[in-house]
């Protein structure tokens, strides 16, 4: 579903798209599965679906209040929810600093539209706080990161092995 959702907003629609998409979801096997952190790239999908399809003027920035919703519930789910607001960070600086050099563009958000991502993406950080641990989430991201004993038993956070095949789909894009 999360590569479905980026083809459908990507450039080069069908041929170029499609086979980026599946490229992606090939070198993405390796960690594929019935995990949690899997939530992880169907979230972040899920909002760059959103963001582009305001930004190409198919939906209402309104839609950017779906977020601290989804932030809520991403943050009960996997504590990668900040790769979200880190998308949303990206989107804020890239298209602010499109809207304050290079003028109008259809291309990209205009300022009230940056403005209330930025608004959203900061009520989304917010609204990870409604879980067990409370604002603890915040730093258990970081505090998990840099922990030895799951930099260990976390394949995706360890180098490729390119001995393994599942690997060469990765290595190739």
């Amino acid at each position: 579903l999360a590569f479905a959702l980026l083809f459908t907003v990507s450039a080069g629609r069908p041929y170029v798209a499609g086979i980026v998409a599946l490229m992606g979801l090939a070198a993405s096997y390796p960690i594929i599965g019935a995990r949690p952190q899997m939530l992880n790239i169907l979230f972040g999908a899920l909002i760059i679906f959103i963001v582009e399809r305001v930004r190409g003027g198919q939906l209402s920035a309104r839609w950017f209040w779906l977020f601290p919703a989804l932030f809520a519930l991403w943050a009960n789910m996997h504590g990668g929810y900040l790769l979200g607001l880190a998308i949303i960070g990206v989107y804020v600086i890239g298209d602010g600093a499109q809207c304050r050099f290079r003028g109008q563009s259809p291309e990209r958000l205009e300022w009230p539209q940056v403005r209330l991502l930025a608004l959203a993406g900061a009520s989304g950080l917010l609204a990870a706080l409604v879980n067990p641990n409370g604002y603890r989430l915040w730093t258990y991201a970081f505090e998990t990161l840099g922990s030895s004993v799951f930099m260990d038993v976390i394949s995706e956070w360890r180098s490729p092995d390119f001995h393994d095949l599942s690997y060469i789909p990765f290595l190739i894009m």
